[in-house]
Parts: C-alpha cells; structure tokens; sequence
C-alpha cells in the first residue's frame, strides 16, 4: 500500500513537472517557425510570403506579423487580402501589417465589413496611421474605434473642430478605459486646430477620471487651451492630485501659459514628494522665465537639495543673467561643479557653466583630458552651446576649432558626433576655416559600424560638406543572427529580476514576440553585462533608459539587432529596445512610467514588468544596475 501512494506521488510530481515545462516552452521548438523569424531576421521577405496562405493557422497568423517589421510595400496587395481570412488573429496581424507598412485602400470598406470588434479596432488604427488628406465620412464616428483612429491619424495631420467635438464625447465615464485612453492621448499628442469646444470635457477628464492614466493624458491635453479655466484645472491637478505622472504633465502643460500667471505653483511644486515632479517644474520655470525672476530662480537654485532641480535652474538662471549677475553666479556654481564627485551632477552643471565665456578653458581641459565618457560628451555639447550663442571673433573661432580638431583626434565616438554635427551649421562659419579635412577622415577611420552609427553618419556628413560634395548613404549592415539555440532555452514565462540601487524590478521577457532581442538580452545578462552600468536618461512620466556602456546614451557594441514590430502596446511598464532608427537596436533599453501610444510599433517591445514598478518611479539619473538574474532559468 505504501509503495502504491509513493508510485502515485511520483507520478503526480513528474507530471506536474512535465505540465510546467510544456506550459512555459517557447513555440521556437517547431522548426518551420524558426524558419520564418530566421527569414524575418534576415528581412528575406520573399521567404515569409509563401506562408501568408498557409493551411496551418500559426505560420499564417506569425508571417503576417512578420510583415509588420519588415513594412515591404511590394507585397501589399497580398497583405489586402488577408483582411478576409477567417481567422480573427490573421485578420487583426493583416491591419496590423497594413498600418506598418503605409497602406489605407480597402481599409475603410473593411472595417464596415468586419464583425469582430478587436480587429476593427485595429482595423481603425491602422487607416489612422496611413490615411493622407483630410478624414472621410465613410468612417463610422459612433464606434469604439473611432478615437483610436483619430489619435494615429492626429499625430500626423491636423484635425478640424468637427472632429475634435466627435472625439471629445468618448471621453465620458460610460466608455471603457482603453477607449477614453485613447481620446485622451488624442488631446494631449494630436494636431488640433482649436479645442475651445472640448475644453470642458478636457478638463473633467483630467479631474475626475477614474483612471490616472485618462487624466494624466487629458492634463497634457490642456497645454492646448490657454484659458482661465484651464489654468485654473492645472493648478488643482498641480497640487492635489494623488498621482504623480498627472501632477507632472500639468506642470508640463503649464508651460502654455504666461510665467507670470503660473510661477508661484511652479516654485511651490519644487518641493513636491515626488522629484519627478520637482524636475519637471525647473524644466517649465528654465523655459519660460524671464530676467525679472532672476533672483527667485537663484534663490531656489541654491536652496533645493536634489542635483538635477539644481543645475536645471542654475543654467536658467545663468542663461537669464545679465553680465555682471553672470559675474557673480559663475563662480557659485564653479564652486559646486568642482566640489561633487557626481559625474552627473558635473555633467548638468557643464550646461550652466557655458553661458559664461570664462568656462571655455573648463569646458576645454573637460572636453580634452577627461576618462569619464559622460563628461566627455557633456563638454562637448557645452562648448558647442557656448560657440552657438556668441558671435565670436575669428580668432577666437580659430581656438575653437583647434579645441574641436584636438577633441575629435581624441577618437571618442560621441565627441565626434555632437562636434561634426556644429560644424556643419552654416551659422557657425567654419566652412572658410576648415581648409584640410584630413582629421575628419582620420576620425573616421577610428569609429566602428554600426556600433558609432550615430557619430559616423554626421562624420560623413561634414566631410561631405567641406569637400562640395553629396554624402554617401551610411547602410545599417545586419552583423548579428539570432543565437536560435539560445532562444529553444528561454521559456515563454522567463522572468529575469533587475536589482538596482534603488531596489528591485521582475520584468516577464517575450521571447515569442521578440526573439532577436531577449536573446541579446539574456546573453548580455549571462555574461554580467549590465552589472554596474547607470541609467543615463530619466524623462519624467515617460521613461527610464539604462544599458549604456558609456553611460551618457551613446554606447553599444559592435553589433546592431533587428527591430521587432508586434501589435503589442506600450503601457506602465512596458520594457523596449532603444535605438537610433530602425534595425539600430544593441544593449541599450527603456521602461516606460505610463502609457506611451505614440512608441507603439516603431520601438520594439521585449518585456514588461511585473513588479518593482514604485522603484521605476523612484528611479533618478545615476542609479544604478547592480545586477540581474534570470529567475529559474534552465540549467543546460
């Protein structure tokens, strides 16, 4: 009997394991799959079409998809016929395609045809992203995904009263959440003409919505309506609303409205809780102040504690100072700039620095003597800012350029790439100067494709420009196959558990959706690639970005991964690739604070947090990536 109840258990455990491992295995154990992303990866477009007629449901419904990357416009025709396919899941990857690759014919008949909201909402979308000139009335207005359509067409084309009063009706509570998203992004991104007559919906929305997701998008909606009663919705929102993303996009909006009428909310919003909302603040005051603020923007400046809201308002109120203030200021926040180790702080506090004709010396030995890439290329952009708001002399622009050829000898990618690029400005006048470009061509011999795409393209162009002559086009070269051993080892469900200075964040990888890239992913993970490295950029309700070798956002390795388009949206949480353009993705990433509609299918997204979002939010420029663990991963 007993030896019964141990057979028993250890089938029930064996079975168990066996239903865990079937459940969490990724669908690239079925060959003709690999086939096909291989084909996609290698953008082999004449290898994926064969499937989009396929018997079996998975190639058909994975080929379309497919399409939605490779945006082939030679193979439309077929895409267009998909629209009638049985399958709800070809049907939807079909609009999805469609919208990717630029196509609006038959769309609008479809959509009338079609009897399945979920693909009609996709349906919407993407004659929005592809319809030009103004919106037809064979679209209905009184369906769900009408605002949807709206929003992806407004990004492009500006949009009348009529349709701004047909949107603005979906922004009532008896609509579901995804539909007032989307009016509300309508308004906060859109091109819109004149939205007097949805202002009151606006502002409700922003107030009183349920979700404070609708109503931090409605509070960016408001920066379009500069009335008294926006105003006065903003400065509510501004100081009672419990969400931090809304009180940071009514702050953001408030740049909109004359400096005189908001500066105190402003100054008081300094000392929000959250210090997304103090950095956004600065950012509106550095903006929109004026001179008669100095003294107030200096007195904040030297009283706040966090280093980001100090340096945003020192350099406005540097920018802001007339010579002799100019005079007394520097030397305070030299003094800061010299006295922190932060090369971040030091980095922001370049900017400030370089409204001051007395740091060019600062700048300079910066630019040319440090081993802090981030300084590097901060002095960079600071000298270049200093040389684009004077008129100096010629031989003062001689010193400059013997600085900028010193600093492009150098053979940093991102220097080169911020200096090229202001040579080239006409208003700088450096075409009589430069007489020989052999240190140009020297500097370009230096940098490595595609890792330097970003420097090598405006390299090329300044060459270009100082011989008379048209630049070559720089290709993105595909220097990087996906490891499809690698990816077999990836469960569906991997989680991967990213331990940083400010705690911990679990994202779900999608090696079903993203293969290409949480391959990369994860191989940069087993190798303690990210160990130690900093999160360079925080945009305050918009995103995170980490993954820089360098640490100031110009760093990669020497490989480019392929971009991958699924009809996945960008919501809280969402993690994506960052890149410098199509099929331009290596190590760097992102995860976003909010919604971000406007990202949808032009980044790639790899993953999505499932929890650790209050550290996202809590997360500054200069924290750090401690470590990151692939939680259960298979032991090969």
């Amino acid at each position: 009997m007993k030896l019964s109840v141990v057979i028993i258990s250890i089938l029930f455990v064996f079975t168990s394991c066996n239903d865990k491992i079937a459940k969490s295995r990724n669908k690239f154990s079925d060959s003709t799959i690999v086939k096909l992303y291989d084909a996609l990866d290698k953008r082999e477009s004449e290898l994926i079409a064969p499937y989009l007629n396929d018997d079996k449901l998975l190639y058909r419904q994975a080929s379309l998809l497919a399409f939605g990357s490779l945006q082939d416009t030679s193979y439309l025709k077929q895409l267009t016929k998909k629209l009638s396919d049985p399958d709800i899941i070809v049907r939807k990857n079909a609009a999805f395609a469609l919208g990717q690759t630029g196509e609006s014919h038959e769309l609008i008949q479809s959509i009338s045809q079609e009897g399945d909201s979920i693909v009609r909402h996709e349906l919407f979308e993407a004659l929005g992203k592809t319809l030009s000139g103004s919106i037809q009335t064979g679209v209905d207005v009184n369906d769900i995904g009408f605002p949807w359509f709206c929003y992806r067409y407004a990004l492009r084309n500006v949009c009348d009263s009529v349709v701004i009063n047909q949107v603005s009706k979906f922004l009532s509570p008896q609509y579901s959440f995804a539909t007032r998203l989307g009016v509300a992004h309508f308004f906060a991104r859109g091109k819109l003409n004149d939205i007097r007559s949805a202002e009151e919906s606006v502002i409700r929305s922003a107030l009183k919505d349920s979700a404070p997701e609708v109503r931090m998008a409605s509070a960016a909606g408001l920066k379009n309506t500069i009335s008294d009663s926006s105003l006065d919705a903003l400065v509510q929102i501004l100081t009672t609303d419990s969400d931090y993303g809304v009180r940071v996009n009514a702050a953001r909006s408030l740049t909109s409205f004359p400096f005189e009428k908001t500066y105190t909310h402003l100054f008081h919003a300094l000392e929000d809780s959250q210090v997304n909302v103090q950095i956004t603040s600065a950012e509106v005051i550095a903006s929109k102040g004026t001179a008669d603020f100095y003294n107030e923007i200096v007195e904040q400046g030297v009283k706040v504690s966090n280093w980001r809201v100090q340096a945003i308002l020192l350099e406005a109120a540097m920018s802001l100072a007339n010579e002799k203030q100019r005079e007394e200021l520097y030397p305070k926040v030299l003094k800061i700039f010299n006295e922190t180790i932060n090369h971040y702080q030091k980095a922001w506090l370049l900017q400030a620095l370089s409204y001051s004709e007395e740091a060019i010396p600062v700048i300079s030995a910066i630019l040319l003597t440090s081993d802090a890439p981030v300084l590097k290329s901060y002095a960079a952009s600071a000298l270049v800012g200093l040389d684009r708001e004077n008129k100096f002399s010629d031989s003062t622009k001689k010193v400059f350029l013997e600085t900028y050829t010193d600093a492009i000898d150098g053979g940093d990618a991102a220097v080169i790439g911020i200096i090229t690029d202001a040579l080239m400005d006409s208003t700088l006048k450096y075409k009589n100067l430069v007489s020989n470009t052999d240190f140009l061509i020297t500097a370009k011999q230096k940098l490595s494709l595609p890792r330097d795409y970003e420097s090598y393209v405006p390299l090329e162009n300044a060459i270009a420009y100082f011989e008379g002559r048209e630049p070559e086009i720089v290709e993105k070269n595909f220097n990087h196959p996906i490891d499809w051993k690698l990816v077999r080892t990836i469960p569906s469900d991997q989680l991967a558990l990213i331990k940083t200075s400010k705690g911990d964040i679990t994202i779900q990888l999608f090696v079903e959706e993203a293969p290409g890239s949480v391959a990369n992913f994860v191989e940069l993970v087993q190798r303690n690639y990210y160990d130690g490295k900093f999160f360079h950029r925080v945009a305050p309700n918009f995103v995170i970005q980490g993954g820089c070798p360098r640490g100031d956002g110009w760093g990669g390795e020497d490989y480019s991964i392929r971009s991958e388009f699924s009809g996945r949206r960008y919501t809280t949480g969402s993690v994506g690739m960052a890149s410098a353009g199509k099929d331009t993705e290596g190590t760097q990433w992102f995860i976003t604070h909010s919604p971000t509609p406007h990202l949808d299918g032009r980044y790639t997204i790899f993953a999505e947090v499932t929890s650790g979002m209050e550290v996202v939010h809590k997360m500054e420029v200069g924290d750090q990536i401690l470590d990151i663990i692939l939680l259960n991963y298979p032991v090969q």
